[in-house]
C-alpha cells in the first residue's frame, strides 16, 4: 500500500485511496514509527498535532513551565506544573528544548598528586590506595545519574615519599570503565577491551581518544580525562553542585568545606581528609607520608627549577603559556613544578608532566598554548 499504518495514523491504511505501490510492509500486528516496525501496543502518543514516541518527555513552553510525557501505558499525553531547577537554565541545545546547567566546573589531580577541587581548593595527597575522587552522594535528586569515579595512586622509582595516579575508573549507568597507566592507550569496559571510539548505553555514554588523553563523556556532562601516566581532571555539570562528594570536594562555591569527610564531619589535614575516601582493602597499599617520610627539597634545587630553563617556562611573559595567564592563573602550576622537579632531582618527565598539566588547563579555558614541546624536549 501507498499509505502505510503509523503510529501517528493507525487507520492510514483503510482510508488510502492512491494505486497500490512496491514497498516495505511491516508484518501484521506492527505499524511504522519513525521509520521502524513496533506493535501498536508501543506506539507513542498524538498531541496537538504532533506525534511523540512512547515514554518521551518535552516541554509544552518554551519558558519549561509545563512538561509533559507520553505514558507507555495509557498511550496519553500527561503534563504537570514545573520548573528547572536553580543550578540549571531553560533552553534549546541541538534543536531541543530543555533545562541545561548554568555551568561547569573542573577537579584535577597532577604531577605526585597535586589536587584542584571544584571550588579551587589545592592540596597534596600522597596515599598509595585507592580513592574516591567524586561520587554522587545525595539522594534528593531522583533525575540525575549516580556515578563514581576512583584513583589508584602508586609510586615511581626509588621515590616512595610521593605518589602519582596509575589508575582511573568510572562507574556510571552500571558500567565499569578502567583507564590505566599498565595499558597506555587502551581502555577496559567491565573487564574487556574495547577498540575507540566505544559508544553504549545509546550513545548516553562515549569513550574516545583526544590527543595524549583518553576521554569518557555522558550526554549529562560527566567529562573525565586521564592521560594514562599521571594527569586525571573530571569536569561537572551545575545540577551536581552540593550534592557529591571524594577528594574534588563537594562544589558548593565555598573552598573552605571542601575537606569533608562521607559521614559530613570535617578534617582538620589533606591526609585525614584523602583517608576518609579510601575504598577497598588493598594490604599493599599505605597512606600519606608522615614525619620524617614526608618530601622536602632543598633550597639551591629548588632555585635553580624556578629559572626559565625549567618551571619558569610556565611563567614566562614572553613564553608559549603567554596567552593562557590571564585566563588561567600560572601561579599554583609553577609552584607545583618545582615541588615535582626538586622532589625527582630534575628528572626530564617531571617537567614534562607539569607543562602538560598546564597546557591542558589552558585548552580547557580555552587560551592559546604556542608550541613548546620538541624533537629533543618532551617529545613523546
Amino acid at each position: 500500500t501507498a499509505c502505510p499504518a503509523s503510529c501517528s495514523d493507525l487507520d492510514a491504511e483503510a482510508k488510502c485511496k492512491e494505486p497500490c505501490v512496491e514497498t516495505c510492509q511491516c508484518n501484521k500486528g506492527f505499524v511504522l514509527s519513525g521509520g521502524k516496525c513496533v506493535s501498536k501496543e508501543s506506539c507513542g502518543c498524538s498531541y496537538e498535532g504532533r506525534y511523540y514516541p512512547s515514554g518521551i518527555k518535552f516541554w509544552e513552553d518554551d519558558k519549561c513551565t509545563k512538561q509533559c510525557e507520553c505514558n507507555p501505558g495509557t498511550a496519553k499525553v500527561e503534563c504537570k506544573a514545573t520548573a528547572c531547577k536553580k543550578s540549571e537554565v531553560c533552553g534549546l541545545q541541538s534543536g531541543k528544548r530543555d533545562c541545561y546547567p548554568t555551568s561547569y566546573a573542573t577537579c584535577q589531580g597532577s604531577g605526585d598528586p597535586h589536587y584542584r577541587t571544584f571550588d579551587g581548593k589545592r592540596f597534596d595527597f600522597q596515599g598509595t590506595c585507592t580513592y574516591v575522587l567524586s561520587k554522587l552522594v545525595s539522594k534528593d535528586d531522583k533525575s540525575l545519574a549516580p556515578f563514581e569515579v576512583l584513583v589508584k595512586n602508586q609510586h615511581r622509582g626509588r621515590n616512595t615519599a610521593v605518589s602519582y595516579t596509575k589508575t582511573v575508573t568510572v562507574i556510571v549507568f552500571k558500567n565499569i570503565i578502567t583507564l590505566s597507566r599498565d595499558n597506555p592507550g587502551k581502555v577496559l569496559v567491565n573487564n574487556q577491551y574495547v577498540n575507540l571510539p566505544f559508544d553504549v548505553e545509546d550513545g548516553q555514554l562515549s569513550i574516545f581518544r583526544s590527543g595524549y588523553f583518553g576521554v569518557v563523556k555522558t550526554k549529562f556532562g560527566l567529562t573525565l580525562k586521564f592521560n594514562w601516566n599521571s594527569h586525571v581532571s573530571l569536569t561537572l555539570p551545575s545540577s551536581y553542585s552540593d550534592l557529591i562528594g571524594g577528594l574534588c570536594g563537594n562544589w558548593n562555591g565555598q573552598r573552605n568545606d571542601d575537606f569533608l569527610k562521607p559521614d559530613k564531619s570535617p578534617a582538620n589535614t589533606p591526609t585525614v581528609f584523602g583517608d576518609s575516601w579510601k575504598v577497598g582493602n588493598d594490604p599493599d597499599c599505605s597512606s600519606d607520608c608522615d614525619g620524617k617520610k614526608c618530601p622536602t627539597c632543598d633550597h639551591n634545587l629548588m632555585l635553580d627549577y624556578q629559572t626559565g630553563k625549567y618551571c619558569g617556562r610556565i611563567t614566562d611573559k614572553n613564553g608559549p603559556f603567554k596567552h593562557c595567564h590571564a585566563k588561567v592563573d600560572p601561579t599554583e602550576y609553577y609552584e607545583d613544578c618545582v615541588f615535582d622537579m626538586c622532589l625527582y632531582r630534575g628528572h626530564a618527565s617531571a617537567l614534562c608532566n607539569a607543562l602538560s598539566t598546564y597546557t591542558t588547563a589552558c585548552q580547557d579555558a580555552p587560551a592559546k598554548v604556542e608550541q613548546w614541546r620538541l624533537d629533543s624536549f618532551c617529545r613523546k
